[in-house]
C-alpha cells in the first residue's frame, strides 16, 4: 500500500471513529409463520400484482409486505427465495427511487441487504463455508439475483453509513461483483458495467479511480442495454459530473426524459422513476457542478 494511501486512510478512521459493524441476515433470529402452500401462493400473486405497480411507492411498499409473509414461512417453504429476493431487490428500489431522507435510505438499504443475506443462506454450501473466504464461490448462476442485489444494497448502506464505513465494506463489495461478473457479465442490463463506471468514477486517483475507465464501463453497459435509462442518469451523476462535462450531463439527462419507459416492458416501473429523477437532477444541474 501507498504511504500516502495509507496516510489518508489513517486520517479517515482518525476523524471518523469505528467503521459501523452490522449482523449479516443468515445470523438474524427469525420468526416463521406457518403458511400452506396455497396460502404462500395467494400472497406471491397478491405481491406481484402490486410489484407491477412498483413506481408507485403504496404499491411498492404493499408488495414488500406480502412477500414478507411468505418470506418469514418455515425455509424451504414453496416461494421463500423468490420472496427473499424480491424483498432484497424492492428494499432497494424503495430507498433509490422513492425516499429522500438520508437516514430513511440507510435504514431500507440496510434491511434490503439482510434480506439478500438470507437469500443467499438458502444455499447450504455457501451457509457452511460462511467465514472461509471461499463463500462466494459456492453460488451458482441461480443465485445471481441474490448476490447482485445484496452488493448494491450493502454498497448503498455503507456509502450512506460515512466514509470509514465504505472502506471497510468496499473490498467485500467488489468481490461480490466480481463474482456475479463470472457469473453473468450482462446481468440486469449490464449491472456490471455501471458498478465499475460508478467505482471508477468515484475512487480517488491514487486508489485507482479512473475517467477512462469509467467511461469504457459506462459505454460497455451501454451496448448490452442502451435503452435501460439507470445507465444514462448514472453517467451524467457520477462521469459527467465528475469529468466537468456541463453538455455531456444535459444531453445524457434529455435523452432519459425523451425515452418510452416501455421499451423495456419488464422494468417499465424502474424507467419511470429514472425519468423523475432525471428531471430532478436537470432543474438542479447548479447543484452538479
Amino acid at each position: 500500500m501507498k504511504p500516502v494511501f495509507r496516510a489518508a486512510i489513517a486520517l479517515v478512521l482518525a476523524t471518523s471513529g469505528c467503521a459501523t459493524s452490522r449482523v449479516a441476515g443468515w445470523e438474524e433470529l427469525r420468526e416463521t409463520v406457518r403458511l400452506s402452500e396455497a396460502e404462500a401462493k395467494t400472497q406471491m400473486t397478491l405481491g406481484k400484482t402490486h410489484w407491477a405497480r412498483r413506481h408507485v411507492r403504496e404499491d411498492l411498499e404493499a408488495a414488500l409486505k406480502s412477500f414478507e409473509r411468505v418470506a418469514r414461512s418455515e425455509p424451504g417453504a414453496p416461494g421463500t427465495y423468490e420472496a427473499l429476493v424480491l424483498l432484497c431487490r424492492g428494499y432497494y428500489l424503495l430507498a433509490d427511487g422513492h425516499v429522500e431522507d438520508p437516514a430513511e435510505k440507510r435504514v431500507l438499504w440496510e434491511k434490503g441487504a439482510s434480506w439478500g443475506e438470507k437469500a443467499m443462506a438458502t444455499n447450504p454450501e455457501f451457509r457452511r463455508r460462511v467465514g472461509s473466504g471461499a463463500e462466494l464461490a459456492a453460488l451458482a448462476r441461480a443465485q445471481v439475483d441474490a448476490l447482485y442485489w445484496t452488493a448494491v444494497n450493502l454498497g448503498q448502506w455503507a456509502e450512506s453509513e460515512g466514509v470509514a464505513t465504505a472502506l471497510k465494506f468496499k473490498g467485500q463489495v467488489r468481490q461480490m461483483m466480481k463474482r456475479v461478473q463470472e457469473l453473468d457479465p450482462d446481468y440486469f442490463y449490464g449491472a456490471v458495467n455501471r458498478y465499475w463506471g460508478v467505482y471508477y468514477a468515484e475512487a480517488p486517483y491514487f486508489a485507482g479511480g479512473s475517467l477512462d475507465k469509467s467511461l469504457e464501463n459506462f459505454q460497455g453497459g451501454f451496448r448490452i442495454a442502451n435503452k435501460y435509462l439507470a445507465g444514462h442518469v448514472l453517467f451524467a451523476e457520477r462521469y459527467a459530473r465528475r469529468k466537468g462535462d456541463r453538455e455531456l450531463f444535459r444531453r445524457e439527462l434529455e435523452l432519459v426524459l425523451a425515452a418510452d419507459p416501455r421499451a423495456l416492458p419488464e422494468v417499465a416501473p424502474e424507467q419511470i422513476l429514472e425519468q423523475r429523477k432525471a428531471k430532478k437532477m436537470l432543474a438542479s444541474m447548479e447543484e452538479y457542478f
